[in-house]
């Protein structure tokens, strides 16, 4: 009798969550999806592969027990559904969040991208877990003026920068 109350709670809460909003594309080909300390690199991978002409949206779940009620009408809008998760893919090659969504909702589409190294993902790894072999790491931007694209490197971490200019193009700024 307890845990049938239980139960019944669960499914009250599930249908009073909200349903999480997508970031980005409503539909497409990519939904990258998340919780906790993924959110801010999910959301700029998303604007990343977008800017690089990717139909690719985000879901960023606050709540797991219980998901909330609404999420099978998200999963057919995409062709492939990648969790981000930092945690390891264990013994059947998902992460934990994927095992969990893939036996709720027996959805074969749902993959993940994993680490296990403590630090938080960069935007970079993301993508390059989504996209394998693709490389994200230029984008083209337009100079002040003449709209000429200019390639501006995406990686300004110290050990990758040599010159100021090579940041900041001349003019800009």
């Amino acid at each position: 009798a307890m845990t049938a109350k239980r139960r019944n709670k669960l499914r009250k809460l599930a249908e009073e969550l909200p349903v999480p909003e997508v970031y980005g594309d409503q539909e497409g080909d990519t939904l990258l999806v998340g919780w906790g300390s993924t959110y801010g690199p999910i959301h700029d991978a998303v604007k990343m592969a977008r800017e690089h002409g990717e139909k690719i949206g985000a879901l960023h779940l606050r709540h797991l027990h219980p998901l909330p009620n609404g999420l099978e009408k998200i999963w057919p809008k995409f062709k492939r559904i990648v969790t981000v998760e930092m945690n390891d893919q264990g013994l059947y090659g998902y992460g934990q969040l994927a095992t969990i969504l893939r036996a709720r909702y027996c959805e074969p589409k749902i993959e993940s991208v994993t680490k296990t190294d403590g630090l938080t993902f960069r935007v970079r790894e993301i993508l390059e877990g989504v996209f394998k072999g693709r490389k994200f790491g230029e984008k083209k931007k337009k100079a002040p003026g003449d709209g000429a694209p200019v390639m501006v490197h995406a990686d300004t971490s110290p050990e990758n920068v040599k010159s100021v200019e090579e940041v900041v193009p001349q003019g800009v700024g």
